[in-house]
This record gives C-alpha cells, structure tokens and sequence, in this order.
C-alpha cells in the first residue's frame, strides 16, 4: 500500500495526547441519556398503536433517531473510545448491541475485520458474504430496494444471532462468516444467547 501521510503541525504531540485522554465523562450521561429517551419512545410508540396518528408519528421519529444514535455508540464502544475503561465500553456495547440485534462480540468482529479489508471484495465482511463479493445494489434495483426495506439486514442479523448462539458450527462460519475467528466462538455465542434472553 502506498500511502502518504501528512504531519501537521497545528497540535503538538502532549496536546494531542491530552485530547485523545479517555474518560468516563461525557459518555455516562449521554449513553443514560440515550437509553432512557429510547425505552421511553419505545413505550409511547407502543401505548400510542391505536391512539392518535400524531402521537405515534413522534415517537417514532424519536424512537428512530435514538435507533441511529444507539448504533453510533455500539460503534463507540467497540473501538474501546467512548468510556475510560475497557469493561465500561463493553457493557455499553453489549447494552447497544441488545437495541441492534447485534452481539457486541460479532459486531466487533465484523467490524474490524471490515477496518483490515476495507473495499475489498471477497475480504470486507460489508460487501461480501463468505468469501464472495455481493452484487453492487446500484446496478440491481430489485435488491437495491429490498436493502431499503431493512428486512435483508434484519435476516442477515437474525441469521447471525442463532449461528452465534449455536456456537458458529465451523462449516457455516468458514463459508458465511469468515470474520469470526475460532477464539472468539465461545464470546459470541454467550452474547448471542444474552441478546435474545
């Protein structure tokens, strides 16, 4: 790979360093935040079903906006850069991972495999499936407005959650999920089994 990389001198090294400081301050309160303001438009979505149109339709944008934002700190925490400490960035994305149907162990998993093959089709979990790339969607409407549907995502997610909770059966994970790697199994399927309790 022939990169270039830029050094600037706007930040010095100690400065840099002191902004990259992890901390358990903001992210407790926003993380709390967050969850509270989703199960509370979650319940408000579920109360208002039947009630006026209004009142479901702002829910719903609230409960979808929190969705998102939910998916931005299973990203977070993760990568280990949302608390201080690692344990307090596991509970979270456990916790996020519960509101994704996204074990936080397969996520991760998937997730920095996508960071090592970037765009690298056969090798990027999140434009392939197993080892074979997956048809571009802008080239195919039908599975472009299928993917606008959310219901591949859903059975992707659903698929990978019982594959996890069975222990990712070495045949199935060699030829669908690659990314996993054998010591992480066990990880995997305790969390499978912890997000659909």
């Amino acid at each position: 790979m022939d990169s270039q990389f830029h050094t600037s001198t706007q930040l010095s090294k100690e400065t840099l360093h002191g902004l990259m400081a992890r901390s358990h301050y903001p992210a407790v309160g926003k993380f709390v935040l967050l969850t509270l303001v989703m199960l509370a438009s979650g319940t408000v979505l579920v109360l208002t079903w039947s009630g006026p149109v209004w009142a479901w339709v702002l829910a719903l944008l609230v409960f979808g906006a929190c969705s998102c934002s939910a998916f931005a700190a299973l990203h977070e925490t993760a990568h280990g850069t949302a608390f201080g400490s690692r344990s307090a960035n596991r509970v979270a994305a456990f916790l996020g991972g519960i509101a994704h149907l996204y074990p936080s162990s397969l996520f991760r998993e998937l997730h920095f495999t996508h960071h090592r093959h970037t765009h690298e089709p056969g090798k990027d979990p999140e434009i392939s499936l197993g080892h074979k790339p997956m048809p571009s969607m802008l080239t195919h409407p039908p599975l472009y407005l299928s993917w606008l549907t959310g219901l591949p995502l859903l059975l992707f997610k659903v698929m990978m959650i019982i594959m996890g909770a069975l222990g990712m059966p070495g045949p199935i994970r060699k030829q669908l999920y690659p990314f996993v790697r054998p010591s992480q199994r066990m990880a995997v399927a305790l969390e499978s089994w912890g997000v659909m309790a």
